[in-house]
């Protein structure tokens, strides 16, 4: 039976800021948001359109994750493929190879041709653009009853206005996205608060404001801060210390983690710690973790209590 469901499914091309390049990762977000997903939760299926150029060695890896692909539809079309180029600065550019187009069906097509439990699950996560005019699938996931957790794919190109705001913010159950992206929804540039601290809970207030359910506000080696609700408060989780190897799928696997968390549990507080552990997880290597296990399962218990004395309450 399938609680979870992620989408997308993209073939990576890597090329890391000291040149070093890794070719054919399995990418694309939904993998990485299923892995999140399946480390804190059972059934969990994955929605996308790839070719039959998909490599079988991707296949395998995300059936050895447990994670189910009856929502995966090959056709005549081939597996979206792209560049994702690191800067000095830890900035990713992406370059479509293969792009999306016409000739493939959408998500929304895809999960109507899947097995009839992909629609009746406890949980939905998926990436849109924020400047994205139709979220009907958002209130469509919604109305099968489950909660739905709505990524950004990128920063607005410029600000939304106020209707449009508020759409993408009451679409989801929560809000998943980067400071960055927080930023450019908004028409003023200028700090809200003088520190970064202050930033964020104000950026989360008017996410909220807006109509925001939950947000999670990514801050990627600063961890996240997380808020369920307009209880005027939020809470800084910090992201777990590890090597990091590829940031690529961190953000996704925080999502696909917090999520789960909250269809467990309600807390944000609890939710965050899991998807700042998924994210930490994913890091440590290029690619998927693999098969998760019992040892990987009580390794990430392991990193929440770590983590856990060192979450601080924000004022929001």
């Amino acid at each position: 039976m399938i609680r979870y469901v992620a989408f997308g499914i993209v073939i990576d091309d890597l090329v890391f800021e000291d040149g070093r390049q890794v070719l054919g990762v399995l990418g694309g977000g939904g993998p990485q948001a299923a892995f999140g997903m399946r480390l804190w939760g059972e059934g969990v299926g994955l929605v996308a359109a790839v070719g039959a150029d998909w490599p079988v060695a991707h296949r395998a890896q995300l059936e050895a994750a447990g994670i189910d692909l009856r929502g995966v539809l090959t056709g005549p079309w081939p597996t979206l493929r792209a560049w994702q180029i690191y800067g000095s600065a830890g900035e990713r550019r992406h370059v479509w190879r293969v792009a999306p187009g016409r000739d493939r069906p959408d998500w929304s097509r895809c999960l109507a041709l899947a097995p009839s439990d992909y629609r009746a699950a406890r949980g939905y996560h998926l990436g849109l653009h924020a400047e994205a005019t139709d979220l009907g699938l958002v209130r469509q996931l919604r109305a099968y009853g489950g909660y739905v957790s709505l990524e950004l794919f990128r920063p607005a190109p410029q600000p939304l206005d106020a209707g449009a705001l508020r759409a993408l913010a009451c679409a989801p159950d929560i809000l998943s996205l980067t400071l960055e992206e927080a930023q450019s929804l908004y028409a003023s540039k200028a700090p809200l608060s003088s520190e970064k601290t202050g930033l964020c809970a104000d950026l989360v207030r008017r996410l909220h404001q807006a109509g925001a359910r939950m947000v999670a506000l990514r801050l990627g080696p600063e961890g996240a801060l997380v808020s369920g609700g307009r209880t005027g408060r939020a809470w800084h989780i910090p992201a777990f210390p590890t090597t990091v190897v590829d940031p690529t799928g961190a953000d996704n696997a925080f999502s696909g983690a917090f999520l789960v968390g909250i269809v467990k549990t309600g807390d944000p507080l609890t939710a965050g710690l899991w998807g700042s552990v998924a994210a930490s997880l994913i890091i440590e290597r290029v690619g998927l973790p693999g098969r998760i296990d019992a040892a990987l399962r009580l390794e990430a218990r392991r990193r929440v209590q770590a983590l856990r004395p060192h979450v601080r309450t924000v004022q929001i």
